[in-house]
């Protein structure tokens, strides 16, 4: 039981700091429905970068996939370093 407290104030506390980090997209957002932002259309975005490792005949080779502007965006207001990402 304190192991499931633990990690649910733990998710919290990540999201609460997510919130805080990316409260400057969220403030040059529309209101409503006119809104461009959510914390899910956030995640969503971010969803799609993707890192692999391959193995091709005995050599490892790590590949991922370039962020775009919103992207990138994102990955620089949560202090998130990732490939491709100035």
């Amino acid at each position: 039981m304190s192991a499931h407290v633990f990690l649910c104030m733990l998710a919290y506390l990540v999201q609460h700091e997510m919130w805080r980090r990316l409260k400057p997209l969220f403030d040059k957002n529309g209101k409503g429905k006119d809104r461009d932002w959510t914390f899910d259309a956030v995640l969503n975005r971010l969803s799609s970068l993707r890192e692999e490792e391959r193995e091709i005949e005995g050599h490892t080779i790590h590949t991922h996939t370039r962020p775009d502007s919103e992207q990138s965006e994102i990955l620089k207001l949560l202090v998130v370093k990732y490939p491709g990402c100035d």
